[in-house]
């Protein structure tokens, strides 16, 4: 450590976020999902930022910035950026541009209390100062009926794409979850899937209907 009490290691935005990646990584948690949104979203601004020059002002003039740019979609590198197309309700895309920023300010908060954790930086003041937006994360509910759920599943073109649709259609597991399974994770007998890398990382069970357990004794055979 110096004479300030810092230890050696991380010294910009840039090596806190590298050291972040490496954490979800090892830990086997989203990392790709998270590794795409701080190269896009935080790393082109804040990442050549030394940790101890970073101020509160410069984290919330990006996250303003960050809530009103429209949302990308993948782009190939060298292509100029695409964006998402515009929700004609315009309240509702404001609350979808605000829901993106806060997830992203949560992954940029991640990195940065790592390295105070690891005494990278002598205080965390700056980017505890930034509230992120308030009542933007509850997405509006809707349900496919009973007829829809056919028509959205005979619509998909690709076989294994329309599993993947069927199989969180019929457990209500999230799209991490589902490429996660394992063949053992799915009981038969009990009509059970069991899910041990979860998101709160607490293990569950999803009780399937006889339907789903059908389809996923199908996927399963052999």
């Amino acid at each position: 450590q110096s004479a300030a009490g810092i230890a050696a290691g991380p010294k910009t935005v840039n090596d806190a976020l590298d050291n972040y990646v490496a954490y979800l990584e090892a830990e086997k948690k989203s990392a790709q999902e998270a590794k795409y949104a701080i190269d896009a979203l935080i790393r082109p601004v804040l990442g050549n930022t030394k940790l101890n020059s970073l101020t509160t002002e410069q984290i919330r003039k990006w996250f303003r910035d960050l809530a009103a740019t429209a949302a990308r979609t993948r782009t190939k590198k060298g292509e100029e950026q695409k964006y998402k197309k515009a929700n004609p309700d315009e309240k509702e895309q404001e609350r979808q541009r605000k829901s993106t920023a806060n997830r992203v300010l949560t992954k940029l908060k991640a990195a940065l209390n790592r390295a105070f954790d690891d005494g990278h930086v002598a205080s965390d003041r700056a980017w505890r100062r930034v509230k992120p937006f308030k009542n933007v994360d509850a997405a509006r509910v809707r349900f496919l009926s009973s007829d829809e759920i056919p028509r959205f599943l005979e619509a998909i073109e690709e076989d294994d794409f329309a599993k993947l649709a069927r199989g969180a259609l019929e457990s209500g597991a999230r799209y991490s979850e589902l490429y996660s399974f394992l063949v053992r994770d799915f009981n038969p007998y009990t009509g059970t899937l069991s899910i041990y890398d979860s998101k709160t990382d607490k293990p569950r069970h999803i009780i399937l209907s006889h339907d789903a357990t059908d389809f996923f004794l199908e996927l399963t055979a052999g």
